[in-house]
Order: C-alpha cells, then sequence, then structure tokens
C-alpha cells in the first residue's frame, strides 16, 4: 500500500512537472515580439533558456545527472555564442566544393516543391505549374540561389523531391514523407483538391520564407531588444 501510494505521489509529481515545463516552453516560444519577426539571434536566446529548462526538468524526473548535464551543457555553448566564443563542438566542418544552403531554407523550398508537384497533378505541365507558382508566391524568390529564375528553381526543386538527389537529410526526410503522402492518398483526391492543396503548400511555403527573410534581417538591432531572453536574467527568475 505504501509503495502503492509512493508510486502515486510521484507520478503526480512527474505530471506537474511536465505541465510547467510546457508552460514554460510556450511562454518562451510564443513571447510577443512587438509586431516583429524574431530575429535569429533572439530566437538563439530562447532555445538557451529552453535546454536549460529541459535539463532542469530531466534532473526534477528521474534522469541520472550526466544525462541532465548535456542539455546543459549544449545550451551554454549557445549562450557562449553571444559572447564571440564558439565551443569546438560548434565550429562548422569545412565544405567540400561549394557550400550548400542551410537546412531550414531547404526544408521551406521542399514545401514549395510540394506545392508544384500538387499543381502537376492538379493538371498543369511542369512548365506552367513552376510559371503560375513563381507569378502568385514571389516571397519565394529569397529561398533562390542567384543566377536562375524563381519558376525554374521551383520546378528543380520538384523535381528533385520526386527524383532525386537531395543531399540535406531534413529535406530528404520531407520529400520521403511527400511521396509517401501521395502514395497513399494521391488516387483519393481530385484535380480539384491538388489545385487546392498546391496553393495551400505555396502559401505556406511563401509565408515561411518571409519570415526567414525578415529574421536575417532583424538580426542587427536584435542585441537590445533580446534581454528579457538572456541567459542571466532567466536564471535570475528561478527559471534555469
Amino acid at each position: 500500500m505504501q509503495n502503492d501510494s509512493q508510486l502515486l505521489a510521484a507520478r503526480g509529481a512527474a505530471r506537474r512537472a511536465r505541465a510547467e515545463l510546457l508552460r514554460l516552453l510556450e511562454s518562451i516560444f510564443d513571447a510577443p515580439n512587438q509586431g516583429r519577426v524574431a530575429s535569429f539571434e533572439e530566437l538563439r536566446g530562447r532555445h538557451v533558456t529552453a535546454l536549460a529548462l529541459l535539463g532542469k526538468f530531466l534532473r526534477m524526473t528521474g534522469a541520472r545527472k550526466d544525462i541532465a548535464d548535456q542539455f546543459y551543457a549544449l545550451s551554454v555553448m549557445l549562450h557562449d555564442l553571444d559572447r564571440g566564443i564558439v565551443h569546438p563542438m560548434l565550429i562548422a566542418k569545412k565544405p567540400r566544393g561549394r557550400l550548400d544552403d542551410r537546412s531550414d531554407v531547404w526544408a521551406v523550398r521542399v514545401i514549395a516543391a510540394c506545392g508544384v508537384e500538387c499543381l502537376i497533378r492538379g493538371g498543369l505541365s511542369r512548365r506552367e505549374a513552376g510559371r503560375r507558382a513563381a507569378k502568385e508566391f514571389p516571397a519565394l524568390k529569397s529561398l533562390q540561389r542567384t543566377g536562375t529564375t524563381l519558376k525554374t528553381a521551383l520546378v528543380g526543386w520538384r523535381d528533385a523531391i520526386i527524383r532525386g538527389p537531395l543531399k540535406d537529410i531534413v529535406a530528404r526526410a520531407a520529400a520521403r514523407e511527400f511521396r509517401h503522402f501521395v502514395s497513399s492518398w494521391g488516387d483519393q483526391l481530385t484535380r480539384e483538391q491538388f489545385g487546392a492543396l498546391g496553393k495551400a503548400y505555396l502559401k505556406s511555403a511563401a509565408d515561411r520564407a518571409a519570415t526567414l527573410l525578415l529574421a536575417s534581417a532583424s538580426d542587427d538591432d536584435a542585441a537590445s531588444e533580446a534581454g528579457s531572453y538572456s541567459f542571466s536574467a532567466r536564471i535570475a527568475r528561478g527559471e534555469c
């Protein structure tokens, strides 16, 4: 009986700790930005705090200290970047050949490519699907490399998710998931539904592309506005 009571008490404490963790994470990542997009520097500060909170949660819920401390260690490494200190674990590997684009950029390209594929399945040719997507969603221009047009880039990304190759691991996983969706449900969708789905994909990609662009643009003046998410401020509030 006593063991049962202790087990119930432990489970109750774990549920409360989990609820508090989720509340704090929501307060970090859903914090208002005064009508602007958070800069990458500010987002990094939020991840610093979130990792420290996760380490604290693991310690409170029975994880081994050496495991929980891994999250604290990564939190501190990211925080050190604000001081101009780069931990050896965060030093980028020197690329062979041309430097590829970031995974978050490729993730948005894949979403746009899914939209183009849906437009094709909705009855458009490859060329017309790329042209229409480029015309209706010009915000996607921020995703293209120099030396190409948006409509050509869109068709190229579409071809890559259908036939490959995709070197980026995030892009490959997202493309595989989309192909699985099409193979499982494609026969049940009409051309009109594919057309509507294509526009939804493209709008989502355009919105994300605009967010990435604004986040990059706001990095220069973000330092003075990111103080409320600094590591030291969160420590002082007892949140880490």
